[in-house]
């Protein structure tokens, strides 16, 4: 299994968003459906909570360590990762 980490921050513009939508403007080698099927299986964190609600929106500004984990191979930018 491999572990990606990102950190990144949410700013004023994207408050209110939903979580999946907000990963899949960030995350653009991914669909929606994928990082929605990382999220329900509990393979998104959000400093150091695991989110597994697509749903959630994010109420404020904040800056967050987010947490993927990948079991198959596949591609992340440059990176070989797994999923």
């Amino acid at each position: 299994m491999n572990i990606i980490k990102l950190i990144k921050t949410v700013d004023k513009s994207n408050t209110g968003i939903r979580l999946d939508i907000f990963l899949t403007k960030k995350l653009l080698q991914f669909s929606r459906s994928q990082i929605k099927n990382w999220i329900i299986n509990n393979n998104i964190k959000i400093n150091n909570i695991i989110i597994n609600k697509p749903k959630k929106k994010f109420l404020q500004e904040t800056k967050y360590t987010l947490i993927l984990k990948f079991y198959k191979k596949e591609y992340y930018g440059n990176h070989k990762i797994s999923h």
